[in-house]
């Protein structure tokens, strides 16, 4: 790898392009949006109110409101355009981050390069999920709070984060408060205005929802499955938006190359130290931490380009084969998003439901944002941090599901009013272990059970009641 390749004034605008690219192929592909977050987005932004009709067939709308309020304004538009646009403007603002840290053009440009193929934020920003605004607000937070004269605009948007998740605002004060005590200790007093800004702000509104909702605490609804360290953390090793493991490979290498140095960057390394404990427990922490890593993977790189090799074929090999590494996990994360569902057999099911008069659905609680997306009620869905009865309703899920005895199921069906029952080929399998287990074949064999629709994997029945 040759420095002079990614110094010139032309790469950044080469890095902007390749990454305009990379965020255009899963929603070009797809013609839809991945995952469940996008689809609830849209529909509280389309339709804002404290009460949600349709979440667990009606609750209090105690959702993370700051992503759905800012795509009101042209929700069909901004949904497909806003994450873009915040994508690039975030490769703008990392870079004017880095300058402050180096003035090296190659390390600058490399850190820029990194960061636009870590599956990171290719997942962030590839769709309107819960992520992207906090983590573009982060970016901008500490960009202001680094600069001479604006470090007094960070208040207005820990001020605002809150509403749009209380883990990124508590990973971002956690990054000020490394920076003002451990390096620039003139910001000591601004990070105390601002820690004290995000504790009432977050406390009025977190209390709000508490007070009006509840919370369940320790409930833990889902599969369940215990992530070891390096899988919650590695996106190659099973975690959805983690860091790619040729970035940590090469962040080592960086960290390790200036350890000698550590006490002059005691900023940098106590940052990564407090987001990774913090990402073993919220997941959201790993947007910053793989900030962090991208600049380390980079010195790693320069390390390596500087370094003197006994072998030149070698050192090319393994060069190549470090960049390889980095390209895979991009290319693996834009592969996932463009397979995930909901697919087109679920999509056409849902567009066939819209159709059909408004009623409660039971489902597999993974569908349940589709279902209400559709325009009908859900027993049960994951958004259920605030909501009392969450447990109580998984087990009742669950009943449902396994149960051949059609007294325990209908009863099950009065309790919540269900009209309706979906089951897709994409938990199918999970759930079930043969054709005519439990709800399968109550479903199958139950005069009251009709099946209105058998398409692209997707069945619904509609219970007709007497």
């Amino acid at each position: 790898m040759k420095k002079q390749w990614f110094t010139g004034s032309y790469v950044k605008f080469a890095i902007i392009f390749v990454a305009l690219i990379i965020l255009l192929v899963t929603p070009m592909i797809r013609g839809s949006h991945p995952g469940t977050e996008s689809y609830l987005n849209l529909r509280l932004a389309e339709d804002p109110g404290i009460y949600d009709d349709l979440s667990f067939g009606g609750r209090i709308a105690a959702y993370s409101w700051g992503t759905p309020l800012i795509l009101s304004a042209v929700p069909s538009f901004l949904v497909n355009l806003l994450p873009l646009l915040l994508g690039v403007l975030s490769i703008f603002v990392l870079s004017r981050i880095v300058k402050k840290f180096t003035s090296d053009t190659f390390l600058h440009n490399v850190v820029l390069m990194i960061y636009v193929f870590s599956p990171t934020f290719i997942y962030t920003f590839s769709s309107a999920n819960n992520l992207f605004v906090p983590f573009f607000l982060s970016l901008i937070a500490f960009s202001l709070f680094t600069s001479e004269h604006w470090g007094w605009a960070t208040a207005l948007i820990v001020a605002l984060m809150p509403l749009f998740s209380i883990i990124a605002t508590t990973s971002l004060l956690v990054v000020l408060f490394a920076y003002s005590f451990l390096w620039k200790g003139q910001r000591k007093k601004l990070f105390m205005i601002l820690l004290l800004v995000g504790i009432l702000v977050s406390g009025l509104y977190y209390g709000y929802l508490l007070y009006s909702s509840g919370y369940t605490g320790g409930v833990s609804i889902g599969d369940s499955a215990e992530f070891g360290v390096f899988s919650q953390i590695l996106y190659d090793l099973g975690s959805v938006y983690g860091i790619g493991i040729f970035i940590m490979i090469m962040s080592m290498v960086g960290m390790s190359s200036v350890w000698e140095e550590k006490y002059r960057n005691k900023f940098v390394f106590i940052s990564v130290g407090l987001l990774f404990v913090f990402s073993l427990f919220w997941t959201e922490s790993l947007l910053l931490l793989n900030v962090f890593l991208c600049y380390f993977a980079g010195m790693g790189l320069l390390y390596l380009v500087n370094r003197r090799w006994t072998s030149i074929n070698f050192k090319q090999f393994t060069l190549i084969l470090i960049v390889c590494g980095l390209l895979f996990s991009g290319v693996s994360q834009l592969s996932g998003l463009i397979k995930e569902d909901p697919n087109e057999g679920i999509l056409n099911a849902l567009s066939f439901m819209e159709d059909e008069e408004q009623g409660v659905v039971f489902a597999h609680y993974s569908r349940g944002v589709w279902i209400n997306y559709a325009g009908h009620a859900n027993v049960l869905d994951e958004n259920y941090a605030f909501v009392n009865d969450a447990e109580e309703r998984f087990k009742d899920m669950n009943a449902l599901f396994y149960s051949r005895d059609l007294d325990e199921s209908m009863e099950l069906i009065e309790k919540y009013d269900i009209d309706y029952i979906w089951i897709d080929e994409g938990y199918r399998d999970e759930v079930f272990e043969y054709d005519t287990q439990g709800l399968l074949f109550i479903a199958e064999y139950t005069k009251s059970f009709n099946q209105i629709y058998n398409k692209g994997g997707v069945e619904i029945w509609r219970i007709e009641k007497e």
